[in-house]
């Protein structure tokens, strides 16, 4: 590998890595909305599987508008991104709420929604970048 391939390389090594710092950024103010929400609706309603569905409907929207404009500043097709990514929401919430609903039977529902959501986290990253906002693969 010469030289000017080895910048070129490096260049998108740095996109990359931007890219997953903005995404981390991004899931983690989406995280702080979520948790917030899911702690006061439980305090609320005493029901986890309620609490993490308000919780993730309030904190998609705001995660879908952070990620296609400021994360992978994907400009194409908004109706198809939209009904892709909710669908996505649609999965990993089923997902989410499963795993939050057999971890809290050993741990505390607070630490067990933790636990959900950083399990959840790299596959909601990698199906993002590759399906939903997948025009932003430029580098």
């Amino acid at each position: 590998m010469d030289k000017d391939q080895l910048e070129v390389t490096n260049k998108d090594k740095k996109k990359i890595e931007k890219e997953i710092i903005k995404f981390s950024f991004s899931s983690l103010i989406c995280f702080l909305i979520d948790y917030t929400v899911y702690i006061l609706v439980l305090t609320i309603s005493n029901n986890i599987i309620l609490s993490n569905i308000i919780a993730r409907i309030i904190s998609s929207m705001t995660n879908f508008s952070i990620n296609k404009n400021i994360v992978f500043k994907e400009k194409s097709n908004l109706k198809e991104q939209i009904i892709k990514y909710f669908s996505l929401v649609i999965i990993i919430l089923l997902l989410n709420s499963t795993l939050l609903k057999m971890i809290s039977y050993t741990i505390n529902p607070y630490i067990s929604k933790l636990l959900t959501e950083l399990i959840l986290f790299i596959l909601s990253y990698n199906i993002q970048k590759k399906y939903i906002f997948k025009g932003c693969d430029k580098y």
